[in-house]
């Protein structure tokens, strides 16, 4: 197993430029005095022997290059990435002991899904190796992936260029896993099942793996500990027990966990917190000294929001969900505050339309500065 550590790595977008277009026009030179643009700025992280670290950020924010810059096919502008130590600069991607499974999976469509799960041995003339690799290969995949060795990746569904994509990864026998959205292509249905597949085999083989994701479902079932990244850095690293009940800040609690954290923005006032825009004030304890006037933004989950006859923050219901393991419905509102959510008892006979008093719990409060978004 391996360990991977990240430290102080920035890739220009120039270089992300220079890796995708081998053969196309990279992007006009700066002007001088112009602020070099990154695509990862500062990136700092540790990836465990044996643990699978998922990257989870939206579309955009550099989780693809990060794991293309692990990989070694993006380079560093700056900054340093070793493997149990070692430093990888210069360090060809072929010869760091990689095994990735990419979106579009990769395949050579003119080869056969045998003679693609066994091209890496072939390219280190190691032909004799090969028919007993795929054959064990084949049986760590599982039932029906021997019917799919003759066949063509155009003559695959997704689910199963997906299986040929994996069973090729495996076959390096290597020392890292990196996986850039491996599921994204498929149905909803088929996605599932192959998430089952993935975390059989990843806690098989125990390997040290990178997952790049934009869907907190597979985050959550395939990965020990998550990443949240945001324009081309880290904001948070923790497991995902971490990440939902204490969120460093504003932008991870409203990202992390389905629906997003309701954020309210307010002012503190002799050590009560005020809303700036509704009848809700909330005692904030001795143990707290924010200071007079502060400008405090208070967070609550849905499922710590409760219906008020009085006072609270009122709104219109605008859409319902329901939440049959709860006997409870996500009630969506629209209220000065902006939108809202808040998980209410179906004994409640919520309806939408409704107008209706919400409020947090005082228990289950997060509290961010608001300027800087950080939590407190």
């Amino acid at each position: 197993m391996t360990t991977i550590r990240l430290y102080e790595v920035r890739v220009s977008l120039e270089h992300v430029a220079l890796a995708q277009n081998t053969f196309g026009a990279l992007p006009p030179p700066l002007p001088n005095g112009a602020p070099r643009r990154y695509a990862l700025d500062g990136i700092n992280l540790e990836i465990r022997h044996g643990e699978t670290m998922g990257i989870l950020g939206p579309s955009g924010c550099g989780k693809s290059t990060l794991l293309r810059a692990i990989a070694g096919l993006v380079p560093l502008t700056e900054g340093i990435i070793t493997y149990d130590e070692q430093d990888m600069n210069g360090v060809l991607p072929g010869e760091r002991g990689v095994g990735i499974v990419f979106q579009n999976y990769a395949l050579y469509p003119n080869m056969t899904s045998y003679e693609n799960v066994g091209f890496f041995l072939r390219l280190r003339k190691r032909d004799a190796e090969i028919p007993q690799r795929v054959r064990e290969v084949s049986r760590v995949m599982g039932i029906g992936f021997r019917a799919l060795l003759d066949k063509h990746p155009g003559q695959l569904s997704g689910g199963e260029r997906q299986r040929v994509a994996v069973a090729r990864c495996i076959a390096r026998d290597p020392k890292v896993f990196l996986f850039d959205e491996p599921l994204s292509n498929l149905d909803a249905k088929l996605r599932v099942q192959t998430r089952t597949e993935l975390k059989r085999l990843i806690n098989r083989y125990r390997v040290t793996g990178v997952y790049v994701t934009h869907d907190q479902h597979e985050a959550l079932a395939l990965c020990d500990r998550i990443a949240i990244m945001h324009e081309g850095q880290i904001e948070q690293v923790g497991a995902a027990s971490t990440l939902y009940e204490r969120p460093f800040s504003t932008l991870v609690a409203t990202f992390f966990g389905y629906p997003p954290m309701n954020l309210f923005e307010g002012v503190v006032v002799e050590n009560i917190w005020q809303s700036n825009t509704a009848d809700l004030h909330i005692p904030l304890g001795r143990d707290l000294a924010l200071g007079e006037g502060r400008r405090i933004t208070l967070g609550a989950r849905a499922e710590h929001m409760h219906a008020v006859s009085e006072g609270g923050l009122r709104g219109q219901v605008i859409l319902l969900e329901p939440v049959p393991t709860q006997r409870a419905v996500l009630a969506y509102l629209e209220s000065p505050s902006g939108k809202l959510a808040a998980q209410l008892p179906l004994e409640l006979g919520v309806r939408i339309g409704d107008r209706i008093g919400i409020a947090p719990d005082p228990e289950h409060l997060h509290l961010f500065d608001t300027r800087s978004g950080r939590r407190l």
